[in-house]
């Protein structure tokens, strides 16, 4: 798991299969679920929580209410009893590894550097896995900023665990945010040969190989790394498709000519109007079907992104949705629709408010660009 190997996936089966009532490996099949952020998959999640039987063990029952609050749209709630677990035991990567993963999907960095580094300070060098743990403190270190600090960390941690492609994928955010585009180009490329086996992290990393080489003018690489490395991971993990959108709008942007692309992306966000599980998620998707040139469908799916989350929900992502998500992607579509203006009003009401949902810097960056497409085309550019 810390290591984002696809085996991951057949150890737990096997965990599952010794044992039924294992209540870690149970849960961990929950957060696997959940972290998909697809609505249609909570149903599995209950029936996860319902086979996990009463337990007085304090990790097992942080695990099971942790999950629990996260189902119930408590993803605060959620990482907050991951890390006072930590609390109670910091030497527990697993654990650490979860809250890691759910305050990334929070937007929370601060909260995110704070529970790593409380994991940190319980280690040193000679205990097992401490590569990893560098790696998940340089990414934390970087989304708040500390850049030179995470990529003293990143690059500790790839000495002592040389595999990890979590760490090398958060010294490739430092060298992105610091705009060494070359040198995080040569970064990528070196450590692909490293991605075998990789879950579809892999394609977020090639993901971050592309932006360097269209940062760089070579956008013909960045092409054939989203049709050879990036888009064939398009399945249930909307992260998948967020990669391949973000890419193109940028190329698009810049005048390469991307051809039909658009369309598959379309097609696989028009499948899930309804659910509306992620704002991050659906400000993609409302991306794609825009970007394809079917505005009508991407109207029809920020009214029903709309009315999936109604007023009445107070959840965490529910009001995120509400809040952030529905405007960002209503602007989208305005923007699709020649009403740059409108969407102009829109994206810099919302600037201080983008974090909210969720991803990294480098992700939510790609609202910034088309905010300056917005800008532009109502006549406003900013310098």
């Amino acid at each position: 798991m810390l290591a984002h190997r696809r085996e991951a996936a057949h150890h737990l089966a096997s965990a599952l299969l010794a044992d039924p009532e294992a209540v870690p490996a149970l849960v961990l099949q929950g957060f696997g679920l959940r972290k998909l952020a697809r609505r249609d998959r909570f149903a599995a999640i209950e029936g996860v929580l319902a086979r996990c039987p009463p337990t007085d063990q304090p990790r097992d029952r942080a695990l099971f209410e942790a999950l629990a609050a996260w189902l119930a749209d408590d993803g605060p709630g959620a990482a907050d009893r991951l890390d006072a677990q930590l609390t109670s035991d910091p030497r527990d990567l697993l654990v650490m590894k979860l809250a890691h993963g759910v305050r990334f999907m929070l937007g929370d960095s601060r909260g995110m550097l704070r529970s790593v580094e409380r994991v940190v300070a319980a280690h040193d060098e000679t205990d097992a896995n401490f590569g990893f743990l560098l790696g998940c403190h340089s990414f934390a270190l970087e989304e708040n900023g500390s850049y030179e600090a995470a990529e003293r960390a990143g690059r500790r941690g790839l000495e002592l665990e040389p595999n990890d492609v979590w760490g090398a994928h958060a010294v490739a955010h430092v060298m992105f945010m610091q705009k060494r585009h070359d040198e995080g180009a040569r970064w990528l490329h070196a450590f692909s040969p490293r991605l075998d086996g990789c879950t579809n992290l892999a394609g977020h990393v090639y993901w971050h190989e592309a932006l360097c080489l269209h940062e760089l003018g070579r956008s013909d690489e960045a092409l054939d790394l989203l049709d050879q490395r990036i888009g064939p991971y398009l399945d249930a993990d909307y992260r998948d498709l967020s990669n391949a959108v973000s890419l193109l709008f940028r190329l698009q942007r810049a005048g390469v000519d991307v051809g039909d692309r658009w369309g598959r992306y379309a097609d696989f966000a028009f499948e899930r109007e309804g659910d509306h599980g992620s704002a991050f998620a659906d400000v993609h998707y409302a991306l794609a079907l825009a970007g394809a040139g079917r505005v009508e469908d991407a109207a029809r799916f920020v009214a029903s992104m709309a009315a999936a989350r109604a007023a009445a929900d107070l959840g965490f992502d529910a009001t995120v949705m509400r809040e952030v998500g529905v405007p960002l992607a209503t602007a989208i579509v305005d923007l699709y629709t020649g009403r740059a203006s409108e969407a102009d009003r829109v994206f810099r009401a919302l600037s201080a408010e983008v974090q909210r949902i969720g991803g990294s810097h480098a992700q939510r960056a790609l609202v910034s660009w088309i905010a300056a497409a917005a800008a532009e085309s109502a006549g406003d550019v900013q310098p």
